[in-house]
């Protein structure tokens, strides 16, 4: 096995349906460097954390996404907390996690 194909963070099937249990929707992102791949699950973040997080993003990007990334993390390689290139690999996507429906109004 290459060091290019070594996984970091990866967690079972058995733990992935836990989490669906509790949480709901379920994200894997994964974020390639030059030696390994490395992995995070998220959940969908509660209402409550937006505006905290929406607030803090006036003020400091950064400090934004780290806090959008805690509220919504399950598991997977820890470094993500910590390493800039994993975390903007991340909030580059994250959107996927707040993406709005559509509604339908009926004027009564």
């Amino acid at each position: 096995m290459s060091k290019k194909t070594q996984t970091i963070g990866e967690v079972t099937n058995a733990q992935i349906t836990q989490w669906k249990q509790a949480h709901g929707n379920v994200y894997r992102f994964d974020v390639e460097t030059e030696d390994a791949v490395h992995v995070c699950y998220l959940k969908e973040p509660e209402i409550d954390k937006l505006g905290a997080i929406t607030s803090k993003a006036k003020t400091d990007e950064m400090a934004a996404g780290l806090l959008f990334l805690k509220a919504c993390w399950l598991g997977g390689d820890e470094k993500f907390k910590s390493n800039v290139k994993l975390m903007a690999g991340v909030s580059s996507q994250m959107h996927v996690l707040t993406e709005s429906k559509s509604a339908k109004v009926k004027k009564l």
